[in-house]
C-alpha cells in the first residue's frame, strides 16, 4: 500500500508490514555491491534495495547510542563486502563437539 495515502491510522502498520518483508529479503543499499555465497561455494551478486523495494524508503537505524558504532570503518560507494555464513550441526548427546575453528585468509 502507498504510506502517504493511506488513512493516518493504517500508516504504521503498513511501515510494520514493510520492515517484515524487507528484514526476509537479502539486499544492498543503492551504490553498493554485495554476495551472497552459497554453501557450495557459488557467488551471486545481491539486488539493490531499489530494486526489490521501488519507491520504499530505506530503513535506517539510529546507531548513535551504539559503543561499537564509534570504532566501525564506513563503507563507501561501490566498496564490496563479503560476509561468510557458517553452518553448524546440532551437537551430539554422547559426545563432546570438536571446537570451531575459523580463517581470516
Amino acid at each position: 500500500m502507498d504510506v502517504d495515502a493511506a488513512p493516518a491510522a493504517m500508516r504504521e502498520a503498513i511501515l510494520d508490514a514493510r520492515e517484515v518483508i524487507i528484514n526476509s529479503q537479502c539486499w544492498v543499499a543503492d551504490g553498493y555491491r554485495g554476495y551472497y555465497t552459497a554453501p557450495d561455494g557459488t557467488e551471486t551478486e545481491v539486488p539493490h534495495f531499489s530494486e526489490l523495494f521501488p519507491g520504499w524508503d530505506l530503513p535506517a537505524v539510529d546507531v548513535s547510542n551504539a559503543p561499537a558504532a564509534a570504532g566501525a570503518a564506513r563503507m563507501q560507494p561501490e566498496e564490496t563486502t563479503r560476509v561468510n555464513q557458517v553452518y553448524l550441526k546440532n551437537p551430539s548427546s554422547s559426545q563432546n563437539t570438536p571446537a570451531l575453528t575459523c580463517s581470516t585468509s
